[in-house]
């Protein structure tokens, strides 16, 4: 799980070098990838 949210900070290390409104799109998908990887670790296997 780490390493997947290690991810998540990388990506807004990074948009922190693009202007607006790019920075903005870097965040807003940054989330996005966070909650999908929460959904996907929180899933209970079968």
């Amino acid at each position: 799980m780490n390493v997947l949210v290690d991810i998540v900070s990388v990506s807004q290390a990074a948009a922190d070098s693009y202007p607006e409104p790019v920075r903005q799109r870097i965040y807003d998908a940054s989330f996005e990838l966070y909650d999908l990887i929460i959904e996907c670790v929180a899933a209970e296997p079968s």
